[in-house]
């Protein structure tokens, strides 16, 4: 029943709560010290980085939001994307990462995952994707409260390990 009601909220930010917030220009974060300036927080288990309340339009550009070689505690969270010919969300080289109630879709990828530790994927809504989310030679990956539609692949995982 839980899951259901996150369901429905999500949803109804996919289409309805967005519609008054301006788009965002895609994200490229390449290491820590791009997240100066876009995430709040310093980086640390009390107070990790924080990206949050975020509508992107990736309008034809690789991808939505990437985060790269990040080792220290991140948060993501509601979050739109959109738009993307590779993936709208990915993550790589990322290391103890939470990803909550986000929205992806029409993209080629809705999440990609390569390379990463410790990642929590939690309410997470894939709509109009090719692959719903795909994870490749990670580790210690926790799922929950996913919903993938309009997908050819779901999930994907490859060289997984938990």
């Amino acid at each position: 029943m839980r899951n259901l009601r996150w369901l429905w909220i999500l949803v109804g930010l996919a289409f309805g709560a967005w519609a008054g917030v301006p788009a965002h220009p895609p994200l490229v974060l390449r290491g820590e010290a791009d997240l100066w300036g876009v995430a709040q927080g310093r980086g640390t288990a009390s107070d990790p980085y924080v990206i949050e309340n975020l509508r992107i339009d990736a309008a034809g550009e690789p991808f939505g939001l990437l985060i790269e070689n990040v080792g220290r505690p991140l948060v993501l969270r509601n979050l739109e994307i959109y738009g993307a010919t590779v993936a709208a969300l990915r993550l790589h080289n990322v290391y103890l990462a939470r990803i909550e109630n986000v929205v992806l879709r029409g993209s080629a990828a809705g999440l990609l995952i390569s390379r990463s530790e410790k990642v929590v994927v939690q309410n997470v809504v894939v709509q109009e994707c090719h692959d719903g989310i795909r994870a490749m030679f990670s580790r210690e990956l926790v799922f929950s409260g996913i919903r993938v539609s309009k997908a050819v692949t779901g999930l994907w995982f490859q060289g997984v390990q938990n």
